[in-house]
């Protein structure tokens, strides 16, 4: 995932049509779009061969490439970048377009002009199709090439590990669900869909490389000290390293510590790594971001301090480490930590005294104390604070009055605390809260009326609580600026409330095993940018509101396991995009629709 380094280097401006426009590269030189005709002929043909792959009439598609028509200079196209002197394409960034193909059209290898390739962020494999495994070796001039995100599966082509001339390379795919929160990812047990077997078949070649992201990638035959030993010895001037969720295993090897210019360190997710911390990484003198949450790693923590005065991100989630809390009061720097459920000993409020940059902070609770709760206040430039495993008597139970003095706080997040939440009507003056979270906790029947003064909320998740917490509110239908709402595994009572129509910019509502019962109100029909609705698990009854079939954006719908009848319609307008349908286990009558029988193309 590019969003640390590949931003940063990849320059270039949006590559719109204009009668005279510029591309900047990483390295400085300057690809000049002119009036007059540059782009090469046989160039142009390549790229509306390459246009005729693609398919547009899907709603996620942010454009159909209008500037791409046959006669027109190729060099002022959207996405497109020449040279200024030879007119070859250099560069083709076509980042989050929203195309889809299946699978990438070998024409594309006709360019082999090409610096710089972008297709991230699109849906060129579906999770069906493979990258080509022949034609990226005829890319050499490529410095930076980004796949992320674009849903291929199969084994890294390779060809790629032949483009000696590799600056950056992001082959990276993001596994969460649609149904997670964004701040709540978790990693797949499943094979990742793309993968390779070795890392120094993959890197050996790759001398010149700065940047390299392989998050989720799979590397089915090197161990964690193979990997690491390859990178050493091939990538000299790696900068960073990002292998969040590669199925890496065993100790990480001091052969990393010779890479000296590293900046970035993200091996989390690789629950295979095991050992103790590496003592080593408190020495690297550029480290800005290092991230090791989710992995095995054990034994106490270093006692010494961090030797980079940059460090901005430190992640050291659900770790087996112990011992006394990490000395961090030379990192004045930090801007996130991570340290919730570890085995740290106790935590004075003033060893964080010295983080006046801090913009997020998880911890674990139970290496807090009441006095380090009321020393949040201080914190004014906390935006994200997440709290596990927090454990406090009745007489404190009010925990929300302590944040109320962070005025900067966007994001607050509660993880299996043991506590009867009391959220005081008083929650309606964090005036820019956008993001609740509440998992695991004991809830009073009060919490979602109180949680609905919150009108700034985009995001509000709530679920596995531990005692029921009485009906759904009408006073939802005042959270008019909602965007995701998901409650379940908790035990609410009665109908889903007509009001919920109002929250019109809901993109994705998950109500499950709730307990709910009723009909599901006809006002459903004003969320029409609902993308996922889930209402699975439940005691719904009566018809499906035919609207629920009309929902233009629908992609995924659950209404399994209700006691839903009568007919089930055709999905007008959403079939295009539908992924998954469950309605499984309820009294529906009626005809498969077609939608379900067919795939979006």
């Amino acid at each position: 995932m590019a969003f640390i380094g590949w931003a940063l280097l990849l320059c270039l401006v949006q590559l719109h049509p204009l009668a005279t426009s510029s591309v900047h590269y990483p390295d400085g030189n300057n690809l000049t779009h002119h009036s007059t005709l540059l782009c090469r002929p046989g160039q142009a043909n390549t790229l509306l061969k390459l246009k005729q792959s693609f398919k547009f009439d899907l709603p996620d598609s942010s454009t159909t490439l209008p500037t791409w028509q046959a006669g027109t200079d190729c060099c002022l196209w959207e996405g497109v970048g020449c040279s200024n002197s030879s007119g070859n394409v250099t560069a083709l960034d076509l980042s989050g377009f929203g195309l889809y193909s299946k699978g990438i059209d070998p024409v594309l290898f006709n360019l082999n002009s090409l610096r710089l390739l972008d297709l991230s962020n699109n849906n060129f494999g579906d999770q069906r199709y493979e990258l080509p495994s022949v034609g990226f070796e005829r890319l050499a001039l490529l410095t930076h090439l980004n796949l992320s995100g674009s849903s291929f599966l199969g084994q890294v082509p390779l060809g790629i590990s032949k483009l000696t001339n590799l600056v950056s390379l992001d082959l990276s795919n993001n596994r969460c669900s649609l149904f997670d929160d964004p701040d709540y990812c978790t990693f797949s047990r499943e094979p990742n869909d793309l993968w390779a077997p070795y890392c120094h078949t993959l890197v050996a070649n790759l001398s010149n490389l700065s940047d390299l992201y392989l998050d989720f990638v799979s590397i089915t035959h090197s161990t964690t000290k193979d990997c690491l030993n390859a990178l050493a010895k091939s990538v000299p001037h790696l900068r960073i390293l990002s292998m969040e969720g590669c199925s890496l295993y065993g100790n990480i090897d001091g052969s990393l510590s010779r890479l000296q210019s590293l900046a970035v360190i993200n091996l989390s997710g690789n629950d295979g790594i095991t050992g103790p911390f590496p003592e080593f990484f408190m020495n690297f003198l550029n480290l800005r971001i290092l991230q090791l949450s989710f992995t095995n790693l054990e034994g106490p923590f270093p006692q010494g301090m961090f030797q980079s005065k940059n460090l901005r991100v430190l992640e050291l989630s659900d770790l087996n480490l112990s011992g006394h809390m990490p000395n961090f009061s030379n990192a004045t720097s930090l801007q996130t930590l991570s340290i919730d459920r570890t085995n740290f000993s106790y935590a004075k409020s003033s060893y964080f005294n010295n983080f006046t940059a801090l913009t997020e902070l998880s911890l674990d609770g139970k290496i807090i104390s009441r006095d380090f709760l009321a020393s949040f206040g201080m914190h004014l430039s906390l935006r994200k604070l997440a709290l596990t495993r927090l454990s406090l008597p009745r007489e404190l139970e009010s925990v929300f009055s302590w944040f109320e003095g962070i005025k900067n706080l966007r994001s607050l997040q509660f993880y299996d605390c043991d506590l009867y939440m009391t959220i005081p009507s008083s929650m309606g003056n964090f005036k820019i809260l956008t993001r609740l979270m509440i998992s695991g906790s004991n809830l009073t029947t009060q919490t979602l009326s109180a949680v609905a003064n919150i009108r700034s909320l985009k995001f509000l998740s709530i679920y596995s609580c531990g005692c029921s917490v009485g009906r759904l509110p009408s006073a939802i239908g005042n959270m008019t600026s909602l965007q995701r709402l998901g409650i379940w595994g908790c035990q609410l009572s009665g109908p889903i409330p007509h009001e919920v129509g109002a929250v019109k910019k809901l993109t994705s509502l998950a109500l499950s095993r709730t307990g709910l019962s009723g009909r599901i109100p006809s006002s459903i029909a004003n969320l029409t940018q609902l993308t996922a609705l889930r209402l699975d698990q439940n005691y719904l009854s009566g018809e499906i509101p035919t609207s629920i079939f009309t929902f233009p954006a629908l992609q995924h719908l659950d209404l399994s396991q209700n006691q839903l009848s009568g007919p089930i319609h055709e999905f007008n307008g959403a079939s295009s995009r539908l992924k998954d349908v469950d309605l499984q286990m309820n009294e529906l009558s009626g005809q498969i629709p077609q939608a379900c029988w067919y795939s979006r193309i």
